[in-house]
């Protein structure tokens, strides 16, 4: 490739040093941002290949810098001069075999053992993917699931936990979603808004048990499918939660003075807590008199036994 002085496109190349480097040059691939380490091979550097409008990612199998950047290079020469069909079987065989991946349960059991979030929320994430996993294959829940003990939990969750990683693509996924509004809110406005929030906070859920770093732990454990199952599955837009209170809270407050400051100071004491300083109901109850600081006028919320 001839190095040129002018006339640079962005696409192809950059400038060094008042000359353009084209991606068929190692020295393109030694700059920031080019190669990416792959969270799914201990640290093995990758890089993404865009000719034609058809962007995809290449394994480079390596840690090294340098010799990274010269298989990245050789993978574009490749691709400009016989074409992607010819460049994936070459650099990329693994792309034509289907991989089928491992077991949901697999993956959840996987994680539990390495992650360190809470256990109240990786049972979150593990029942946010369950749910979606079994409603985009259609295994149908009967009253049992939702018993803590019992055949029919027990059923429904050994059924979803054999469903392999390879059958949640990322389009069945958007599918779900989709679906996941439209047969509850139906036209209704106020339910598609809601809905909405739900099925985001069911996702992003999910995708928590797919973090990079547990990816890279799990890498060597499971066999996990390319591409992952929420990979470029996009969230509704933000929907406002703003609150748009309707009640007379001048009439609330006189009520609750006449009818519980004497009668039941607690409650009184409980009402005054949430209304004016916020504090949710489980934060009133074990607030401590040592956290009321009256001198400065603040409250704290503290973690205790």
């Amino acid at each position: 490739h001839k190095l040129m002085e002018s006339n640079i496109d962005a696409k192809s190349g950059r400038k060094m040093a008042g000359k353009i480097i084209g991606k068929a040059d190692s020295r393109y691939w030694l700059q920031s941002g080019k190669l990416f380490a792959d969270p799914r091979g201990n640290g093995a550097l990758s890089c993404r290949i865009q000719v034609q409008g058809r962007r995809e990612p290449f394994p480079l199998r390596t840690n090294n810098k340098a010799t990274a950047a010269a298989k990245a290079a050789k993978i574009y020469g490749d691709v400009v001069a016989f074409g992607w069909t010819e460049a994936l079987a070459k650099h990329k065989p693994e792309a034509a075999k289907p991989s089928k991946g491992s077991p949901v349960g697999e993956l959840i059991s996987a994680v539990s053992e390495l992650s360190s979030v809470r256990p109240a929320t990786l049972r979150g994430y593990a029942g946010a993917l369950r749910r979606i996993v079994a409603e985009v294959e259609g295994i149908k829940a009967n009253k049992g699931r939702f018993a803590r003990c019992g055949a029919g939990r027990g059923a429904w969750i050994t059924a979803v936990d054999a469903v392999t990683l390879a059958k949640l693509t990322p389009d069945r996924i958007e599918a779900w979603k989709l679906r996941y509004v439209s047969s509850r809110a139906g036209r209704n406005e106020t339910k598609t808004r809601t809905t909405r929030n739900s099925a985001n906070t069911c996702l992003r859920q999910a995708k928590g048990l797919f973090a990079k770093r547990l990816l890279r732990l799990i890498s060597n454990r499971i066999e996990l499918p390319t591409p992952l199952p929420f990979d470029g599955v996009d969230f509704f837009p933000r929907q406002s939660m703003r609150y748009t209170s309707t009640m007379d809270v001048g009439m609330v407050i006189s009520s609750a003075r006449d009818e519980l400051a004497k009668a039941d100071p607690e409650a009184f004491k409980a009402f005054t807590l949430c209304l004016f300083a916020g504090l949710r109901r489980n934060e009133a109850d074990k607030l401590r008199w040592q956290s009321v600081d009256f001198t400065s006028g603040a409250i704290r919320i503290e973690t205790q036994d």
